[in-house]
Formats: structure tokens, sequence, C-alpha cells
């Protein structure tokens, strides 16, 4: 069966589900390794051959590259947005890490400098 396309615009939200009881092999990730990977992670504008004509343009990783370096999803072939967020969390908590890092660093040489 082909995937379904076409433009759809919803009103409103659409909850994924992510209940903690609908879920197994439930692991810490390596949120550094994650930033790394999403810093190595080519991010292009594209448009969909089916939307050539209108011009309708996208950012984002290929499926492939997403695939290729965090293994989520079902397939290579697409991404879920489930992952896509999880993985951007991952990176803007390691990059908090090393923001209070680098703060109490600073605060330590502006201490030692009076």
């Amino acid at each position: 069966m082909p995937p379904a396309s076409g433009h759809h615009q919803l009103s409103g939200i659409t909850p994924e589900n992510s209940d903690k009881n609908n879920k197994m092999a439930i692991e810490p990730v390596d949120i550094d390794d994650i930033l790394t990977k999403v810093a190595s992670l080519p991010v292009s504008a594209w448009t969909y051959k089916h939307d050539a004509d209108e011009g309708v343009r996208h950012i984002g990783p290929m499926a492939q590259d997403f695939y290729a370096l965090f293994g989520t999803g079902a397939s290579e072939k697409g991404i879920s947005t489930l992952d896509t967020s999880g993985v951007a969390l991952a990176a803007i908590k390691a990059l908090y890490q090393q923001n209070e890092t680098l703060r109490a660093r600073i605060d330590m040489l502006e201490q030692t400098d009076r």
C-alpha cells in the first residue's frame, strides 16, 4: 500500500501516544553523543516533488541521514516527529549542561581576577 500523501490542516493538537505504561526497553540516552550527532546531521531546504508546481519549501534532515545517525523509527524512509522532538530535547539538555559548566567557569575566573 503506498503511503498517504497530501496536505492536511488541523485545528487544535495532534498528541502522539507517549504514555510510559505503553513503553518497554526504556533506556537513558547519552545527551552529549546526541548533540554531537545533531551537529553532524545535514539540514537542507527542499521541496517535495509533488509540491514542485506550488513551490512549497521545507527545512529539515533527510530521513536516511537521520536514521543512520539515530537508528529510530520503522525505516530509513521517514522521520517520526516524536523522534525529532526527543533528539532536539536531548540536544537542548546537553547544551544547557555545557552552558552551566561555562557559566561556573566564568564565575570562578571573575572571582580570581578580583
